[in-house]
């Protein structure tokens, strides 16, 4: 792949997130995409042939964004604890009030709609979120304490995407930290087997 071809399909997959995001699943149309990006509905079936291939890649593309995301979250902190809240506060779409937070959040909340009506995405979004769940579960050292920390997390972040003003950052935050002392978890979410997955 070129240059150039590998930046047009950067631009089609941050078009298409964006337009997954702020309008959801139904507006990520190649035509839709296309125009997003400034491109010709041709140019987008250059790289991307069918929607479904779109919008496999556009989960791709959000899946690497949040590991960056996680990394960048996490560098620097010196305590596995840390670490771990610094996670569950990203996951939990608490981690700051940027506008970039928000739309990674919305971005999973569409990938979770496709996903529950066995849309392009949901073989790797399932395999995704099980993959969380087991590095929790690691960390948590209990596989049902790890369910339950993720679903709380999952509703802490359907919470501040749709009621951002009775679910704002710092309750979503003081929430996950009830959690997690409850927890007392003291172990390295980033480490070992959370690496190159979705989280």
């Amino acid at each position: 792949m070129t240059r150039d071809s590998a930046t047009t399909r950067e631009l089609i997959l941050d078009a298409a997130t964006s337009l997954l995001a702020s309008r959801g699943a139904e507006h990520a149309t190649v035509r839709k995409v296309a125009a997003e990006a400034g491109l010709s509905p041709g140019a987008v079936q250059h790289h991307f042939k069918t929607r479904d291939e779109l919008i496999a890649a556009v989960y791709e593309h959000t899946a690497e964004l949040f590991r960056d995301d996680l990394e960048a979250t996490i560098s620097g902190i010196g305590s596995p604890a840390e670490r771990f809240r610094a996670a569950c506060h990203l996951l939990a779409g608490c981690a700051d009030d940027s506008d970039r937070t928000r739309a990674a959040t919305a971005a999973w909340m569409a990938f979770a709609g496709i996903a529950a009506t066995g849309g392009p995405a949901a073989p790797g979004y399932r395999e995704v979120w099980q993959q969380v769940e087991d590095n929790l579960a690691a960390a948590v050292g209990d596989a049902e304490e790890a369910a339950l920390l993720l679903a709380t997390l999952d509703g802490i972040a359907v919470a501040r995407l749709t009621e951002p003003d009775r679910m704002t950052t710092e309750r979503g935050r003081a929430l996950v930290d009830k959690q997690l002392a409850r927890l007392a978890v003291a172990d390295d979410y980033a480490g070992g087997s959370a690496r190159g997955h979705g989280a």
